[in-house]
């Protein structure tokens, strides 16, 4: 097709120098400037997709230039929007690793925290561990019943737990004092206020202690006070089994109301 207009273009150049010339109407030089007018669209139009340059009349003419210009402008477009969706797509995978990573961490503070005494921790492992069918909650489950058996009401707890709150240092304590105590900033004095109490069995403490075991945040203290407890009601539960003291008390606050 581009041949066959490339063709005509020609002739009708070609018509028009021949008829001015016979006619006069321009000279020697126009008629020639007009055939190589002719000529060079023609062969512009035939071979415009293969031509580089052509020269004619003393100007480069540069037909195809800007349209590789234009295509290679494209491609690097194009290439640099790949490289910034890969870009992306790199970021993505880091941030979601970032965050399991992230994820991962504050599981293994939050067994750590437990595994030290810490209260809050211990009760978030609980609740994790309350659905075994995830990896998390069957680790949950594992560290929370380590605690529990490192916690049990044995004679090796007693002999190495409280070794640094014997009832010795309660002893010339009342027992309102020794209630006071529950609140003090230090877990080794709570804890041999509690001690105390279970070796007394002192039976009015056990609202107070009831009451303070909703509230304490130190694990081993929280032991102690489950101790006495089943000290002084002779109660046998499981250790670190707060809903059961939680439950009895339900069943027998009355009669301390009394």
């Amino acid at each position: 097709m581009k041949n066959e207009i490339a063709m005509i273009c020609g002739c009708v150049f070609l018509i028009l120098a021949v008829s001015l010339r016979i006619r006069e109407h321009i000279g020697d030089g126009a008629f020639v400037g007009v055939l190589i007018v002719g000529t060079v669209v023609s062969f512009g139009i035939a071979g415009f997709d293969r031509l580089a340059r052509v020269k004619g009349g003393g100007m480069e003419i540069e037909l195809t230039e800007a349209t590789r210009e234009a295509k290679d402008t494209l491609q690097n477009l194009r290439s640099q929007e790949e490289d910034a969706k890969a870009l992306r797509d790199e970021l993505k995978r880091l941030g979601e690793r970032l965050e399991r990573e992230s994820e991962e961490l504050g599981f293994l503070v939050m067994i750590s925290e437990a595994q030290a005494g810490n209260r809050d921790a211990y009760d978030r492992l609980r609740a994790i561990s309350a659905d075994e069918s995830t990896e998390k909650g069957r680790r949950a489950a594992e560290v929370t019943a380590q605690i529990v058996d490192s916690n049990d009401f044995s004679a090796m707890y007693q002999a190495h737990f409280f070794e640094d709150s014997s009832d010795a240092q309660g002893a010339h304590l009342r027992n309102d004092e020794l209630f006071a105590l529950f609140n003090h900033e230090h877990r080794r004095i709570r804890k041999m206020a509690y001690d105390t109490l279970a070796n007394r069995k002192c039976g009015e403490a056990i609202p107070s202690i009831i009451e303070h075991l909703r509230t304490e945040k130190n694990l081993g203290v929280c032991v102690a006070a489950l101790h006495a407890l089943c000290e002084i009601t002779g109660e046998q539960t499981g250790p670190l089994d707060f809903q059961h003291w939680y439950s009895w008390w339900d069943a027998h606050k009355a009669e301390f109301d009394q």
